[in-house]
């Protein structure tokens, strides 16, 4: 079993249907069936995906710890920037 984060990327497809996840030990795009995301889930979200060896999904969850650390890496560029600190 593999078990990752990865983000929301976007949704495609009639309806938007499909949602396109990136890994972060993947750089393929992941597309799974809307169905298997925890409901209210958007882009721009993190989930913590349980995979089988043929990278079929096994359980998703929201990553709350994922987007934690987002955000306050957003946050403490903005207040780089904001002090006109150079980009690390």
């Amino acid at each position: 079993m593999i078990i990752t984060r990865a983000t929301v990327d976007r949704f495609e497809g009639k309806g938007n249907q499909l949602p396109v996840l990136i890994a972060e030990n993947n750089p393929n795009p992941l597309v799974i069936d809307r169905h298997a995301l925890p409901e209210g889930i958007k882009a721009g979200d993190w989930v913590q995906i349980e995979l089988d060896e043929s990278y079929n999904v096994l359980k998703i969850s929201i990553s709350s710890s994922a987007a934690e650390e987002t955000t306050r890496m957003i946050n403490d560029r903005m207040a780089d920037l904001r002090r006109g600190d150079e980009p690390k």
